[in-house]
């Protein structure tokens, strides 16, 4: 490799540092140490570093939080097992039962989600005429 000299112009924190990497490295002068410090600059893909990085740190997160996220999907599958054997379970006393209920006495409370439910009903009704009627008014028009 044919070597060219010229003339740089560095501040003298820079220079610092360079003599220091210098040293650092056992190089036999600035010249040396400036010409490892641009072949390593040019050896480092732009980004490689940042994708190193980033698959080492995901691979971190996922060994931190993995055991968590199976405990977590293990518990949500044993929940929708027990919720869907307790359907089972109501769908079939409910049908082969003579009850109309399963409360045994009417309580304040269910008399007044009754009420509710009739008033939730009602509001649901209206708004379909409601609907209806502004198609029929819109398309006539």
């Amino acid at each position: 490799m044919e070597k060219t000299k010229r003339r740089f112009y560095l501040p003298e924190e820079d220079l610092e540092w360079l003599e220091s990497y210098r040293k650092e490295n056992q190089l036999s002068n600035l010249s040396a140490a400036l010409s490892r410090l641009i072949q390593e600059s040019r050896d480092r893909r732009p980004g490689e570093t940042q994708k190193q990085m980033i698959h080492m740190l995901a691979a971190q997160i996922t060994a931190e939080i993995s055991p968590a996220l199976t405990r977590i999907l293990a518990a949500s599958n044993r929940i929708d097992k027990v919720t869907t054997i307790n359907q089972m379970l109501l769908n079939s006393l409910s049908g082969y039962s003579d009850f109309r209920t399963l409360y045994e006495a009417d309580s304040p409370q269910l008399t007044r989600a009754e009420e509710l439910w009739k008033l939730r009903k009602e509001e649901l009704r209206q708004k379909a005429i409601d609907r209806s009627k502004k198609k029929q008014e819109g398309g006539e028009s």
